[in-house]
């Protein structure tokens, strides 16, 4: 079984019984939440007739307290069900995060969103967990609350890596930084992003490198730059170079772009399907090409560096 995408809206019902929950944003889906979401799975398995739900929120609770800042993502919604379901996760609940919510006491949540909605029998934590208003909803008061509504508890010490905890504010940083080898030990995977390819200006043809530009929407993308990748596209892998920027030799702009050149592939084109990128290795800083020629020569040694990446030279 796949794992399942739900709307805990008003109106929700649940189709199972009894759930085991954790509760969080999960961004990243990091090695700190898979020790814990591992924990949910268990202990579902030690419930009988029990599900295990990761209850999530959409837009990010900071979002909503702060409308000025904007959050990528470090893994979409797609991702972040393949990575749930890598873990036999079989639920990812996401409730619309909104200002009524916010002003929710710690009991008035737990209540409403683990117990009636999701009919939780046994919540896994985080050490750090904190809900309801102003966040007043710590640990002891979670457990303490829960265990007088018979609802069980475990909490799970938080992961780190020697100095810091894992978290995903931190690997944010990491990937805008250019700091792959760091983020890859965090996540315990390589830093991808999935997008849908549109159109371009198609540049690329015409000095031999046809590129597919990536929309990426609000997902975070690493520092500028051009890297040696791994891309999927129709569930096959190429080796690839990306290119992420504001394509200064052109006169630039207000927006990164996400370019992607597939080498070895020679089919037709695939405007409107999905493309993973897996970033593998940093080549060099963007730059600005005093001509055409003067860029394809260097994309010419980009493609060759990747290659050498991929062959261990």
């Amino acid at each position: 079984m796949s794992t399942k995408l739900v709307r805990i809206h008003t109106a929700f019902k649940p189709s199972w019984n009894k759930a085991v929950l954790a509760v969080g944003n999960f961004d990243g889906v990091h090695v700190g939440h898979q020790d814990l979401l591992r924990r949910v799975v268990a202990e579902a398995a030690h419930q009988s007739g029990a599900v295990s739900i990761v209850q999530s929120f959409s837009p990010h609770p900071a979002e909503v307290l702060n409308p000025d800042l904007i959050i990528r993502s470090i893994t979409g919604i797609r991702k972040k069900l393949q990575l749930l379901n890598d873990l036999k996760v079989d639920y990812l609940g996401v409730v619309r995060f909104n200002r009524a919510i916010s002003q929710l006491s710690a009991e008035d949540y737990i209540k409403e969103y683990w117990i009636r909605r999701c009919r939780a029998c046994h919540v896994v934590l985080g050490s750090d967990t904190a809900l309801g208003k102003a966040r007043k909803g710590d640990v002891n008061f979670i457990k303490n609350y829960l265990d007088k509504l018979g609802v069980g508890t475990t909490v799970v010490e938080l992961k780190t890596d020697g100095v810091d905890k894992y978290g995903s504010r931190k690997i944010r940083k990491l990937v805008t930084d250019g700091d792959l080898v760091a983020a890859k030990r965090a996540l315990g995977r390589t830093f991808s992003l999935i997008g849908r390819v549109v159109s371009g200006d198609q540049r690329g043809r015409k000095i031999g490198f046809k590129t597919a530009n990536v929309h990426t929407g609000l997902n975070l993308i690493p520092h500028r730059g051009v890297y040696a990748c791994k891309a999927i596209l129709r569930g096959k892998e190429y080796q690839a170079v990306a290119n992420i920027g504001v394509r200064p030799t052109f006169g630039g702009g207000s927006r990164d772009v996400t370019e992607i050149h597939l080498l070895d592939y020679s089919g037709e084109d695939f405007y409107g399907e999905r493309l993973e990128a897996f970033f593998e290795k940093y080549l060099r800083d963007e730059k600005k090409f005093s001509s055409m020629e003067e860029l394809r020569l260097q994309i010419d040694k980009d493609v060759e560096k990747a290659r050498g990446y991929f062959s261990g030279v």
